[in-house]
């Protein structure tokens, strides 16, 4: 599970392995969404590949996209798209939303 601060910029790392090693994610497109536990979208995620020859990816959104994100949890997971359009999805991961205390 992921805690998060709703109207914070938002910025998960990930790295993928594979039997110990990095796995290389050079032309492959990758896609997130967030929804709730009903289904409904609340976002789609932007996903930035930083290291694709190591496998390491950051999803995430700036402040102000997230500013009206319903509190409570979500889910996400990530898919991934090659060159002959066969997908791949991970596992679902929890995404905790909070009101943080400071508002200003």
């Amino acid at each position: 599970m992921v805690e998060f601060y709703r109207g914070d910029s938002l910025a998960i790392r990930l790295s993928f392995i594979a039997a110990g090693s990095p796995v290389d994610i050079t032309g492959i497109t990758i896609t997130s969404q967030l929804r709730d536990a009903r289904g409904a979208l609340i976002s789609d995620l932007d996903v930035t590949i930083k290291d694709a020859a190591a496998g390491v990816v950051v999803v995430g959104l700036g402040s102000s996209e997230t500013a009206d994100f319903p509190l409570g949890s979500a889910l996400s997971n990530l898919t991934f798209t090659d060159a002959f359009g066969n997908k791949f999805s991970t596992e679902p991961f929890v995404l905790k939303i909070m009101e943080s205390i400071t508002r200003a």
